[in-house]
């Protein structure tokens, strides 16, 4: 029959044994640990998968987080080059957690931004407004936003700018740089006021049309009062007084108008008629030729009269 070593050796191997077991499992859970928070993702949720591509990733690391509206709903899984339309650039997938997943539609934007400025990149998520969803393993549409690096090149040229002006205004270009650099603008504006404080006192103490105006009262007060018999003038023909006033706003004068204005239409079209004498006259060339017959024989008449007065008229004196 064997016998259980209950020597003090024997009990000191197996627990050395069961302590090195026990610190190999801990070693291995906290190496599991590290790499679920390291890789900022969890393995108890389902997760979706959508894709990026971007020409320039500007810092953007796998492991980092996606977000919407600042809250975190998955993370870069990988990213790979990809050829696309002749265009070069990078494939970023997104492992997003499959109950936030749902709320990205197709017109949805992914921005990469940093957290602070000078923090680690993200990628945020702007929602859209379509009722379609992004389906898993789509690609999304990628909006750019300017980094420290755009920032930087736009303070450059802007300085660049401010330093071009400047050199500009020291060699006196522009009415800047004139004004600083030289006398010219400096004499040009000291003449124009000479000019103006000069026709000032013309019109002050000269004896012209606005100075007898601004000093003479008496001529003033018959300008104030031809205005107001303008304006007198102005209100009579306003309330319809006078013959012009009528004219102006009395209907009735106008409708007389009109009226007076039909008659005399209906007038001429009747004397233009072929019905009158003047309308004959003037349209039927037969009543014309008798006409001018008729004034003919009347005026060889006459002047027979007059040559030969016995022949028409007989005295006889008893």
């Amino acid at each position: 029959m064997a016998k259980v070593d209950t020597s003090p050796t024997g009990g000191v191997g197996w627990r050395n044994l069961r302590t090195g077991l026990l610190f190999v499992a801990g070693i291995i859970l906290a190496g599991t640990l590290g790499l679920i928070i390291g890789k900022n993702t969890s393995i108890l949720n389902r997760h979706d998968k959508a894709y990026l591509f971007i020409t320039d990733i500007k810092g953007l690391a796998e492991g980092n987080m996606v977000a919407i509206a600042g809250k975190k709903i998955g993370i870069v899984k990988r990213m790979d080059f990809e050829q696309r339309i002749d265009t070069s650039g990078v494939r970023v997938t997104l492992d997003i957690v499959d109950e936030f997943f749902g709320l990205i539609t197709k017109d949805s934007k992914a921005t990469v931004k940093a957290l602070g400025v000078l923090g680690d990149k993200y990628v945020d998520i702007s929602l859209g407004h379509s009722h379609e969803k992004l389906s898993d393993g789509s690609y999304m549409a990628v909006a750019a936003e300017p980094g420290l690096e755009d920032l930087t090149a736009s303070a450059i040229k802007t300085m660049n700018t401010i330093q071009d002006i400047s050199q500009k205004i020291n060699k006196g270009e522009g009415s800047f740089g004139k004004l600083i650099t030289t006398n010219e603008l400096n004499d040009k504006l000291v003449r124009t006021m000479t000019n103006i404080e000069t026709m000032t006192n013309s019109i002050m103490h000269g004896g012209g049309v606005l100075a007898t105006l601004m000093n003479d009262e008496s001529l003033a007060k018959r300008v104030a009062s031809l205005i107001t018999n303008l304006s007198d003038v102005s209100s009579s023909l306003k309330e319809g007084r006078g013959t012009l006033g009528k004219f102006a706003v009395d209907e009735s004068f106008y409708s007389n108008l009109v009226s007076l204005t039909k008659r005399t239409d209906s007038l001429f079209a009747k004397l233009s008629s072929n019905e009158s004498t003047i309308g004959k006259l003037s349209n039927d060339p037969a009543m014309y030729d008798n006409l001018n017959r008729g004034i003919i024989s009347l005026d060889s008449l006459l002047i027979d009269l007059k040559q030969n007065p016995g022949k028409y008229v007989t005295i006889k004196v008893f």
